[in-house]
């Protein structure tokens, strides 16, 4: 549902803003950091909202880092070009492959029609594009230089989508592996086991222990399969549509971050993000403490939000960079350090972009080693569930063979 919201900003100007949310309470939230709110409107169904349907088909519907990439970079082509806003809009959109960005797109060029910034029209479509993606199309617009923030902002979404690429290649190795692995124990449970059961029961012996835990799970498997099936069904369907699994993003962030062979690959990641923001906002001119504080959102996951207000304190108060980074208490100190090294030398802005490269290798390297570790891991633990397997269904043939019963 579309909103429309009217607040006040600290200096006492009056701004309107639309903006898709769930509800009154979510729309007001949404600008409470731009200042006061003074009324929120329901305006009605959007166009991308009624082209994403519901939250489980948004899920696949929703463009990803490759789709932002292309039109980031159409639009700072038109608009350098020398096109308006809304024409390039126009134009994107006119042959956009993503119903959803288009649609997003047509209500954005309504909405500057109307007289609402870009980005504070992006911030009305939080499901097409991402907090940062607005964080940082409104710094180029405070430093009057959106077509440069444009450019470096398609690099970093192309680099972005890279990354992502990858790590996404390293899950599917193991993914492809436990898969067929699921399958092969639900037809063995299903079909193979009920077999052994009813011929060790034919014959009166006595059967181990571990083999009766496994005919029992057999049992639960083969009466209930349908249910358990239609279950996990029914269950996935709710998470994706009521969009428990993104909510549960941070916390997996967590998790992960607590794992030794993870971790470093996901700071190294949020890192990267984090520096190449930064980067790119300085590069386009844009103010030193507002640059810090739209890239600081990168980092929401990862560090706790009194690190991030303390880091915004000693910036404000006339501090320096190394300090501001210090204060985050990351779990790598390079960045502090060789922020403080660009400080000394006057380069800071440089020292960033090696910043960016040396995560950017980081996490190259990390993604390297984690798919070198996983692969022999999954075939271990795999090995040690087929080996229990035969074990319990063979050992009490093997005691019968050998007339230890």
């Amino acid at each position: 549902m579309k909103y429309k919201v009217t607040y006040l900003l600290k200096n006492g100007d009056k701004k309107i803003s639309l903006i898709d949310a769930r509800d009154e309470t979510a729309a007001a939230k949404a600008f409470q950091g731009e200042g006061f709110v003074a009324s929120v409107e329901k305006e009605g169904i959007s166009e991308t909202g009624a082209a994403g349907g519901g939250g489980f088909l948004n899920f696949f519907r929703r463009p990803g880092d490759f789709d932002l990439t292309l039109f980031t970079k159409e639009l700072s082509t038109l608009l350098k070009a020398g096109l308006t806003m809304p024409e390039s809009l126009e134009t994107i959109g006119a042959h956009s492959g993503n119903k959803m960005l288009k649609a997003a797109v047509a209500d954005i060029k309504k909405d500057i029609v109307a007289g609402v910034s870009f980005s504070q029209a992006l911030k009305s479509h939080p499901e097409v594009f991402p907090e940062l993606f607005a964080r940082c199309a409104a710094g180029g617009e405070a430093s009057s230089n959106l077509t440069g923030v444009l450019d470096i902002l398609a690099q970093n979404l192309k680099n972005s989508h890279q990354m992502k690429s990858k790590m996404i290649n390293i899950t599917l190795y193991p993914l492809v592996i436990i898969s067929i692995t699921f399958c092969v124990f639900a037809f063995l449970l299903l079909y193979v086991v009920p077999s052994f059961e009813a011929v060790f029961h034919e014959i009166r012996i006595e059967i181990p222990p571990h083999t009766r835990l496994l005919f029992f799970i057999s049992g639960i498997v083969k009466k209930h399969y349908a249910r358990l099936a239609a279950g996990a069904l029914i269950l996935s369907a709710l998470a994706f549509w009521g969009g428990y699994i993104r909510a549960a993003g941070s916390r997996a962030v967590k998790i992960l971050r607590a794992m030794p062979v993870a971790c470093g690959l996901i700071d190294n990641y949020y890192l990267f993000v984090f520096s190449g923001m930064l980067s790119s906002l300085l590069r386009s001119a844009a103010p030193a403490l507002e640059s810090f504080s739209i890239s600081l959102f990168a980092l929401n996951d990862i560090v706790p939000q009194p690190r991030r207000e303390a880091a915004m304190e000693i910036l404000k108060t006339g501090g320096s960079f190394s300090n501001a980074v210090a204060a985050l208490e990351l779990s790598d100190e390079t960045m502090a350090r060789m922020c403080a090294v660009g400080e000394r030398s006057g380069k800071i802005s440089d020292m960033i972009d090696m910043i960016n490269d040396y995560y950017l290798q980081n996490l190259q390297n990390s993604i390297e080693r984690i798919s070198e570790v996983l692969e022999p891991i999954i075939i271990f633990i795999t090995g040690i569930f087929i080996a229990a397997l035969i074990l319990s269904v063979f050992l009490p043939i093997i005691k019968i063979t050998m007339g230890g019963i």
